[in-house]
């Protein structure tokens, strides 16, 4: 009982370094993300170019053609958030995006999935 009890708590520790590591992801990118506009507007107000800080990761969806056009005007919002948090694997996404909604219909939830719920199930896979 000790040993099952040792490593269930192995394994909930593991998870929550997971959950901090995202939570730590997503603050960085929320920052990063504010600090990209408030620069973009002083350029834009101060000068004609427009300064984009170096720090700043491109974040970029898969080339249309690969998605088809449904999925991404279904998808595209949560694939680009889940980009900007480093999570790139839109064919992965896109099976637990379609996943948690069916369990919502199974259950006549009206709750859209968030891009919270998705990161989990991506950490806990």
């Amino acid at each position: 009982l000790q040993i099952a009890k040792k490593s269930s708590n192995d394994e909930h520790t593991s998870n929550d370094a997971m959950i901090a590591q995202a939570a730590q992801m997503l603050g960085s990118a929320l920052f990063e993300s504010d600090l990209l506009h408030s620069e973009n507007f002083s350029s834009m107000t101060n000068s004609d170019s427009l300064s984009i800080p170096s720090s700043v990761p491109t974040v970029s969806l898969l080339v249309e053609s690969e998605l088809p056009s449904n999925v991404l005007d279904q998808w595209g919002n949560h694939l680009f958030q889940l980009h900007e948090l480093g999570f790139h694997d839109d064919k992965k996404s896109i099976e637990i995006l379609d996943r948690l909604t069916a369990a919502n219909i199974g259950v006549d939830s009206d709750d859209e999935v968030s891009v919270e719920q998705v990161i989990n199930e991506l950490l806990n896979n």
